[in-house]
């Protein structure tokens, strides 16, 4: 070998070495570096003539990453399951204890059981007014909690589709880093640069865009990544094909994803837009959407089967009784117009009273008679109320009160210092209205003597859904009016369609023809349809306007069944209660109204003397408290809701499956998230015994690289001193 080859030698290896302390010394600096991978240099020996083997020194052939593309995969999936599971659980542990606390004895369940025990009181004493000022206050604090807690599940969903949007958000920024980042590392491919610094970056990218949703990635020759959904969309192959999301600005129970609520999520540049929301894998957005449209919507439906079940029972029940004594007038709690359609049938009593419940006089109306009539409406019903002949005066009932409209609600007043009670009259049915396809009493459809209120009496819902899933092909036929109205903020009908279900031309055969009847109706603001769960919709076509379904005479019935209108689609909707219940004004500001005993239907005939008063209702009547007290512990149908299945059980029974179910969807979210922690925490400790830097290992090599530079250095002087001895002889 000559010198001069020695002395090349000597170089390439002193700059191999460098090189390697170079890398070396930047493993250790970087050891503590988030997604930083160990990074190795590659050598290979030169040959200057490669017939005869000559050895020209060492190069650097590369500079690779130390990382295993099979863990790395796995961890990459495993982060996605981690920020779902992390997502769902800490939505979730937010509705711990909206219901109330259970260890404190202040859940729901236990304020319903503690609200039958206090109308218990009422009826063993129901000359108590402190039970009467306890079970109102109770009721409020019932009504109060079941509004918070329904105004959190709504928050709750806000909150998750606001957060998709972040989302997206973060997924656009890094993927305009990947783009920014591929380009760097196939220039420094091409030429020849080490790139391992730059993947690192960009898996960075990759790690915090699967946290969002999963993805695939394709490493090209030159080190380019592409970026695929898990579905295949692209989302990086050259240039970044970014997503959009747009949340909805106002959230409650009727807002649906299968309604068609929530804007999809898309790419921002298609000509086309593509609804990605359903093609999303895994993540953080998985969650938020599940959050959003399944976990959240689910709570809320529960709480509605209870909110709807109580204040209807209820309702009815105190609608059905009087207090003691009765109070001077009473005012409705459902929004009308004395123009809206109004049929009833059965009788119905309206006593006058004095302070101690006895009859003054009273009025017997014949409903079906009285609104039997095809064009019967409300005013129908006060003109007969006003114009009745009393029994005991023989006078106009007007003379002695008054029914009538005040700001939209049906007031029957007693006049001055006299008392007003509504029960059934001493023959035939009770009065039951025909209407609205519930067949309520005539007392409790107005609300006159409700417990609680809520916004849905007061104005109509935009949307109203059916609860029986339908095909626009499945057979339909029916008989009997059904009218579709669209109506304002007051409640006030803008337009409307009368329906002759019976005469329809085309006639109406099935579903598809009933839907297609309705949507040609002209100048109704109202659109019939079968949403994506196959349910009846019939909605508003302008958000602020409300939609109504009434049944005219003859009442619209579906002839498969015999059912009336709105019971066989199941459409008496009452979502939103749960948001708006609460006690009702009047009985907050007296609470001994609250009824307790029922009107006396004796057949009084003729003046009552003076010394011999029939009463009509005593003050020890407990009738209608213990019909309240008994209707916690009657069985009702519940539908199916997210885990808790079809069941007949009892107002609180269903309250305690409702809290149960609540529990074990928290605990399992928790365990889920535990234990892909605990599995993420796994997979990163293999992929980082892989790819980590070991200090030991690369101090190790710093010694090596330390006596490899120091050898040759050696040479490259030992080389050099015999050039000089060389240079010495020659002269």
């Amino acid at each position: 070998m000559s010198l001069t080859l020695s002395l090349r030698t000597a170089i390439t290896g002193l700059a191999a070495a460098q090189k390697g302390l170079a890398v070396t010394a930047n493993n250790i600096t970087n050891s503590n570096t988030p997604g930083y991978t160990r990074k190795t240099v590659n050598l290979e020996s030169q040959t200057l003539s490669t017939e005869q083997g000559v050895g020209g020194g060492v190069k650097v052939s590369s500079i690779t990453r130390t990382v295993s593309e099979t863990l790395q995969l796995e961890q990459r999936r495993q982060i996605g399951i981690t920020s779902e599971s992390k997502t769902t659980q800490s939505y979730l542990s937010r509705t711990e204890n909206i219901f109330g606390n259970v260890s404190a004895n202040s859940d729901l369940t236990a304020q319903l059981t503690t609200l039958s025990n206090n109308l218990a009181s009422i009826a063993t004493n129901p000359n108590d007014p402190i039970r009467h000022v306890e079970t109102v206050n109770l009721a409020r604090n019932i009504a109060q909690q079941i509004q918070d807690a329904e105004s959190t599940i709504q928050e709750i969903r806000r909150d998750a589709d606001q957060q998709i949007s972040k989302a997206v958000d973060t997924i656009n920024a890094e993927l305009d880093k990947i783009v920014e980042l591929n380009s760097r590392i196939t220039r420094a491919s091409v030429a020849g640069l080490p790139t391992g610094d730059l993947e690192d970056q960009r898996d960075i990218s990759i790690n915090k865009i699967s946290e969002k949703l999963e993805v695939n990635v394709l490493i090209r020759d030159n080190r380019e990544a592409v970026i695929y959904m898990r579905t295949g969309y692209k989302l990086v192959d050259q240039t970044a094909q970014k997503l959009q999301y747009t949340p909805i600005t106002a959230i409650d129970s009727s807002v649906r994803a299968e309604n068609g609520s929530f804007n999809p999520i898309t790419f921002e540049e298609t000509v086309i837009p593509t609804d990605l929301t359903n093609q999303v894998r895994k993540g953080e957005i998985q969650a938020l959407i599940a959050i959003r449209d399944t976990a959240m919507p689910t709570l809320s439906d529960q709480l509605e089967n209870i909110t709807n079940i109580m204040v209807d029972t209820l309702n009815a029940l105190n609608n059905q009784g009087t207090a003691y004594p009765p109070p001077q007038s009473l005012t409705g709690t459902r929004s009308v117009n004395a123009t809206d359609p109004f049929h009833a049938t059965g009788g119905m009593r309206i006593a006058i009273t004095n302070s101690k419940g006895e009859f003054l006089d009273y009025i017997d109306l014949n409903l079906s008679a009285i609104t039997a009539a095809p064009g019967s409406n409300i005013n129908t019903l006060m003109t007969a109320i006003n114009g009745a002949t009393t029994v005991l005066g023989g006078v106009a009932f007007n003379t002695l009160g008054s029914a009538s409209i005040v700001n939209g609600k049906l007031v029957l007043n007693a006049g001055l210092g006299r008392h007003i009670a509504v029960g059934v009259d001493d023959v035939g049915p009770a009065a039951t209205e025909t209407v609205s396809g519930k067949n309520m009493g005539i007392s409790h459809y107005f609300g006159l003597n409700d417990i609680f209120e809520h916004s849905l009496n007061q104005s109509n819902p935009p949307l109203v859904t059916s609860g029986r899933s339908v095909a626009a092909t499945d057979a339909f036929t029916g008989t009997g009016i059904v009218r579709f109205g669209v109506t304002d903020a007051t409640g006030a009908v803008i337009n409307s369609y009368d329906l002759d279900l019976g005469a329809a031309l085309p006639p109406i055969t099935t579903i598809g023809g009933l839907i297609a009847n309705i949507n040609a109706a002209a100048g109704l603001t109202l659109i019939a349809r079968i949403n994506s769960l196959g349910k009846l919709e019939f909605k508003a076509d302008n958000s602020p306007d409300g939609m109504e379904i009434t049944l005219l005479q003859p009442p619209a019935t579906a002839t498969a069944t015999g059912e009336n209108f709105t019971k066989f689609f199941q459409i008496n909707d009452s979502r939103n209660m749960a948001a708006s219940v609460r006690v009702k004004a009047s009985l907050l500001a007296a609470p001994q109204t609250i009824s307790r005993g029922t009107l006396n239907n004796a057949n009084v005939v003729g003046p009552i003397p003076v010394t011999a008063p029939v009463s009509a209702i005593t003050p020890g009547d407990a009738t209608t408290a213990n019909a309240m007290v008994q209707s916690f512990n009657n069985l009702v149908n519940f539908g199916s809701s997210g885990s808790i299945a079809n069941v007949q059980t009892t107002l609180t029974g269903y309250s305690a499956l409702f809290l149960s179910s609540n529990a074990s969807m928290n605990a399992t979210a928790e365990e889920d998230y535990t234990n892909n922690k605990a599995l993420s925490s796994e997979i990163e400790s293999r992929f980082s015994g892989v790819s980590a830097v070991d200090i030991q290992e690369e101090m190790a090599q710093l010694t090596i690289l330390e006596n490899a530079h120091n050898a040759s250095a050696q040479v490259l002087r030992i080389t050099g001193e015999m050039f000089d001895a060389l240079d010495r002889i020659i002269q």
